[in-house]
C-alpha cells in the first residue's frame, strides 16, 4: 500500500508536468486544501492526486485548469472540502502526543547542548527545577499549537491571492517570536528555581533528548501506519 509520504512525493514529481499557468492554479488549491489540518491527511493526499491526474489528462487535450475546475478555485475547493472526512480521533491523539514528545525532546536536547558547551569554560548548575521546567514546557507547547493554527489560517486566507502577501506570514512569525521571548523572560524571572530540584547532567540531557526525538519519529510512523 502506498504511504501518505509516497503520495506527496509522487504529487511533487507529477506537478512538474503541468504548464506554468496550470501549476499555479493547482498549487494554490493544494495549499488551500492542505491548510485544513482537521481533514484526514490520507484522504486529502488521495484527493489531490486524483485532481492532479485529472488536470494532466485535460492538459493533454489542450484544456486549462480554469476550464476544468472553474474560474473560482476557492469555491470549488470549499465544495470538495465539505465532502471530505475528518481525521480520526486516534490519529489526532497520536499527532498531539508526537508534538508534545518532539517539543520536549528538542528542549531537553538544547539544554544538554548549552550546558555541555558552557561546562568547558565554567562550572554549571545541572539541577532541574520541576515547577519551572513544567511551566516552560506548557508555555512552549501552547505557543507551538497557537502558532501552527494561526499560520494555517494565514496560509488558507492568502492561498488564492494573485500577489502573495508574504508580509502576513512574516508578521505572524514576528509576533509569536516576540511572544515566545517575552514568556521565556517572564518564566525565567518569576519562576526561576521553583519546585523540587533533581540532578540532570548535561550528557544525560543530550541522550534523553535524542531518545525523545526518536520516539517522536516512531509515533509519526505509527500514526501513518494506521491509515
Amino acid at each position: 500500500m502506498v504511504t501518505t509520504k509516497e503520495l506527496i512525493q509522487e504529487n511533487n514529481e507529477k506537478r512538474e508536468q503541468l504548464t506554468e499557468e496550470n501549476e499555479r492554479y493547482y498549487s494554490n488549491m493544494l495549499v488551500y486544501i492542505r491548510s485544513k489540518f482537521l481533514l484526514s491527511e490520507r484522504a486529502t493526499e488521495e484527493l489531490l492526486m486524483e485532481m492532479l491526474e485529472h488536470l494532466l489528462e485535460g492538459q493533454q487535450d489542450g484544456k486549462s485548469a480554469e476550464e476544468i475546475y472553474g474560474r473560482d478555485p476557492r469555491a470549488y475547493a470549499d465544495e470538495v472540502i465539505a465532502q471530505m472526512p475528518k481525521e480520526k480521533k486516534k490519529n489526532q491523539l497520536l499527532f498531539g502526543i508526537q508534538v508534545v514528545v518532539g517539543v520536549l525532546g528538542w528542549m531537553v536536547l538544547t539544554r544538554g547542548a548549552i550546558l555541555g558547551i558552557m561546562s568547558f569554560f565554567q562550572p554549571v548548575d545541572e539541577r532541574l527545577f520541576l515547577v519551572s521546567t513544567t511551566a516552560l514546557l506548557l508555555t512552549v507547547l501552547l505557543i507551538v499549537i497557537t502558532g501552527l493554527v494561526s499560520l494555517m489560517k494565514v496560509v488558507s486566507k492568502t492561498a488564492f491571492e494573485k500577489k502573495k502577501s508574504t508580509w502576513k506570514v512574516t508578521l505572524v512569525g514576528g509576533v509569536f517570536g516576540v511572544l515566545v521571548f517575552g514568556l521565556f523572560m517572564g518564566i525565567a524571572f518569576f519562576l526561576k528555581d521553583r519546585g523540587p530540584a533533581i540532578e540532570f547532567p548535561w550528557l544525560a540531557s543530550l541522550l534523553a533528548g535524542f531518545v525523545l526525538l526518536l520516539v517522536s519519529q516512531w509515533i509519526a510512523r505509527k500514526n501513518e501506519s494506521t491509515y
